[in-house]
């Protein structure tokens, strides 16, 4: 299976995993949101050190550690977003590939 890009996609230089998806996903449609600005609608960042004994330290930071940036960045931008969880990893897979089927108009062979 091989899956094509998106008629008009762009693929842009990012900093963050979820701010950058986020930012990717307004820009597709046609809105130039920043990182910064999906970052402070999102509800800002958070911080954490964790050390195991005999692991390495984690050092991590991102907006909201709730859960929470996704679908508030969504609500003050006027944008719905939901979650969809599976603990099954071909479930999330084939519902994923329907989700863009059915809404990207994605061609997959």
């Amino acid at each position: 299976m091989s899956l094509q890009p998106l008629s008009g996609f762009q693929s842009l230089t990012t900093h963050h995993c979820v701010t950058g998806s986020l930012r990717h996903v307004y820009v597709y449609n046609g809105h130039d949101v920043s990182e910064e600005m999906l970052l402070g609608v999102g509800g800002g960042v958070g911080f954490i050190y964790w050390h195991q004994q005999g692991m390495a330290p984690f050092i991590g930071g991102r907006a909201n550690a709730r859960g929470e940036f996704e679908p508030l960045a969504g609500r003050r931008t006027g944008v719905k977003i939901e979650a969809h969880t599976t603990a099954s990893a071909s479930k999330a897979e084939q519902a994923m590939l329907e989700i863009l089927r059915n809404t990207a108009k994605l061609a997959i062979f």
